[in-house]
Protein backbone atom coordinates (compact mmCIF):
# COMPACT_ATOMS: atom_id res chain seq x y z
CA UNK A 1 0.00 0.00 0.00
CA UNK A 2 2.99 2.31 0.79
CA UNK A 3 4.32 1.65 -2.62
CA UNK A 4 1.03 2.31 -4.55
CA UNK A 5 1.00 5.52 -2.43
CA UNK A 6 4.39 6.38 -2.88
CA UNK A 7 3.77 6.15 -6.92
CA UNK A 8 0.74 8.12 -6.90
CA UNK A 9 2.60 10.75 -5.21
CA UNK A 10 5.33 10.62 -7.80
CA UNK A 11 3.21 10.71 -10.88
CA UNK A 12 0.67 13.98 -9.87
CA UNK A 13 4.57 15.64 -9.17
CA UNK A 14 5.58 14.45 -12.77
CA UNK A 15 2.06 15.92 -13.84
CA UNK A 16 2.16 18.93 -12.38
CA UNK A 17 5.78 19.58 -14.00
CA UNK A 18 4.73 19.04 -17.60
CA UNK A 19 2.17 21.66 -16.98
CA UNK A 20 4.62 24.18 -15.84
CA UNK A 21 4.79 27.71 -17.14
CA UNK A 22 5.22 26.98 -20.47
CA UNK A 23 1.86 26.41 -20.77
CA UNK A 24 1.83 23.08 -23.05
CA UNK A 25 4.64 24.46 -25.26
CA UNK A 26 7.27 22.24 -23.69
CA UNK A 27 5.61 18.78 -24.86
CA UNK A 28 4.92 20.11 -28.26
CA UNK A 29 7.46 18.06 -30.11
CA UNK A 30 7.94 15.14 -27.06
CA UNK A 31 4.61 14.17 -27.70
CA UNK A 32 4.64 13.53 -31.32
CA UNK A 33 6.58 10.18 -30.22
CA UNK A 34 5.22 9.81 -26.88
CA UNK A 35 1.56 8.37 -26.48
CA UNK A 36 2.16 8.22 -22.58
CA UNK A 37 2.72 12.16 -22.51
CA UNK A 38 0.51 12.90 -25.55
CA UNK A 39 -2.24 11.29 -23.72
CA UNK A 40 -1.45 12.88 -20.34
CA UNK A 41 -1.76 16.48 -22.29
CA UNK A 42 -4.95 15.89 -23.69
CA UNK A 43 -6.82 14.72 -20.45
CA UNK A 44 -5.23 17.87 -18.82
CA UNK A 45 -6.50 20.15 -21.67
CA UNK A 46 -9.57 17.73 -22.09
CA UNK A 47 -10.18 19.37 -18.09
CA UNK A 48 -9.42 22.41 -18.81
CA UNK A 49 -9.65 24.34 -22.10
CA UNK A 50 -11.30 27.64 -21.24
CA UNK A 51 -9.03 30.02 -22.89
CA UNK A 52 -8.78 30.22 -26.59
CA UNK A 53 -5.29 29.22 -26.42
CA UNK A 54 -5.95 26.58 -24.25
CA UNK A 55 -8.71 25.16 -27.04
CA UNK A 56 -5.71 25.12 -29.79
CA UNK A 57 -4.01 23.09 -27.53
CA UNK A 58 -6.67 20.83 -27.45
CA UNK A 59 -7.03 20.34 -30.76
CA UNK A 60 -3.59 20.17 -31.34
CA UNK A 61 -3.25 17.52 -29.05
CA UNK A 62 -6.44 15.69 -30.47
CA UNK A 63 -4.87 15.46 -34.09
CA UNK A 64 -1.48 14.42 -32.75
CA UNK A 65 -3.11 11.45 -30.71
CA UNK A 66 -4.66 10.61 -34.31
CA UNK A 67 -1.21 9.45 -35.21
CA UNK A 68 -0.93 7.02 -31.57
CA UNK A 69 -4.19 5.96 -31.51
CA UNK A 70 -4.83 2.44 -33.12
CA UNK A 71 -8.52 1.86 -34.72
CA UNK A 72 -9.05 3.96 -37.35
CA UNK A 73 -11.79 5.49 -36.42
CA UNK A 74 -10.73 6.74 -33.18
CA UNK A 75 -7.61 8.02 -35.31
CA UNK A 76 -10.23 9.85 -38.02
CA UNK A 77 -12.58 11.30 -34.91
CA UNK A 78 -9.70 12.68 -32.84
CA UNK A 79 -8.37 14.34 -35.78
CA UNK A 80 -11.34 15.86 -36.40
CA UNK A 81 -12.22 17.41 -33.12
CA UNK A 82 -9.00 18.49 -33.03
CA UNK A 83 -9.35 20.28 -36.49
CA UNK A 84 -12.56 21.68 -34.91
CA UNK A 85 -10.93 23.33 -31.99
CA UNK A 86 -8.16 24.33 -33.74
CA UNK A 87 -10.18 26.32 -36.16
CA UNK A 88 -12.51 27.38 -33.61
CA UNK A 89 -9.71 29.11 -31.86
CA UNK A 90 -8.45 30.28 -34.65
CA UNK A 91 -11.55 32.10 -35.41
CA UNK A 92 -12.25 33.36 -31.96
CA UNK A 93 -8.59 34.89 -31.77
CA UNK A 94 -7.26 35.42 -35.49
CA UNK A 95 -4.21 37.57 -33.47
CA UNK A 96 -2.37 34.98 -31.92
CA UNK A 97 0.87 33.78 -33.77
CA UNK A 98 0.86 30.84 -31.10
CA UNK A 99 -2.54 29.16 -31.82
CA UNK A 100 -2.20 30.23 -35.85
CA UNK A 101 1.51 28.29 -35.09
CA UNK A 102 -0.21 25.29 -33.81
CA UNK A 103 -2.71 25.34 -36.88
CA UNK A 104 -0.45 25.71 -39.38
CA UNK A 105 1.93 22.41 -38.12
CA UNK A 106 -1.05 20.06 -37.80
CA UNK A 107 -1.86 21.27 -41.32
CA UNK A 108 1.85 21.32 -42.60
CA UNK A 109 2.05 17.40 -41.22
CA UNK A 110 -1.29 16.20 -41.96
CA UNK A 111 -1.62 13.50 -44.82
CA UNK A 112 -3.43 15.94 -47.84
CA UNK A 113 -6.43 13.33 -48.17
CA UNK A 114 -7.40 14.41 -44.84
CA UNK A 115 -7.88 17.62 -46.31
CA UNK A 116 -6.83 20.05 -43.78
CA UNK A 117 -4.33 22.70 -45.83
CA UNK A 118 -7.09 25.26 -46.56
CA UNK A 119 -5.50 27.53 -44.06
CA UNK A 120 -1.58 26.61 -44.52
CA UNK A 121 -0.56 29.37 -46.40
CA UNK A 122 -2.32 32.54 -44.51
CA UNK A 123 -1.02 30.92 -41.32
CA UNK A 124 2.49 30.54 -42.39
CA UNK A 125 2.56 34.61 -43.77
CA UNK A 126 0.74 35.24 -40.53
CA UNK A 127 3.36 33.27 -38.20
CA UNK A 128 6.35 34.98 -39.91
CA UNK A 129 4.64 38.02 -40.13
CA UNK A 130 4.59 38.00 -36.19
CA UNK A 131 7.10 35.43 -35.35
CA UNK A 132 9.13 38.55 -33.24
CA UNK A 133 6.32 38.45 -30.93
CA UNK A 134 6.57 34.59 -29.93
CA UNK A 135 9.18 34.52 -26.51
CA UNK A 136 8.02 31.10 -25.36
CA UNK A 137 11.73 29.31 -25.38
CA UNK A 138 9.61 25.86 -26.60
CA UNK A 139 7.93 27.70 -29.14
CA UNK A 140 11.03 29.02 -30.89
CA UNK A 141 12.54 25.69 -30.97
CA UNK A 142 8.70 24.38 -32.51
CA UNK A 143 9.23 27.12 -34.92
CA UNK A 144 12.22 26.17 -35.87
CA UNK A 145 11.39 22.15 -36.10
CA UNK A 146 8.77 23.94 -38.81
CA UNK A 147 11.21 25.71 -40.73
CA UNK A 148 9.91 28.74 -39.95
Amino acid sequence: MIRLGSCIIMMVCWISLVFSSERYSSNLIKAANDKELCSIMLQQLEKQHKTHLEKAYAGYYHCLWAKHAFNPMAKLNSFKKGRKLLDEAAEQDPKSAEIRLLRYAIQENSPSFLGYKSNLSKDLEFIKQHKSNIKDKSLLIFLEKQKI
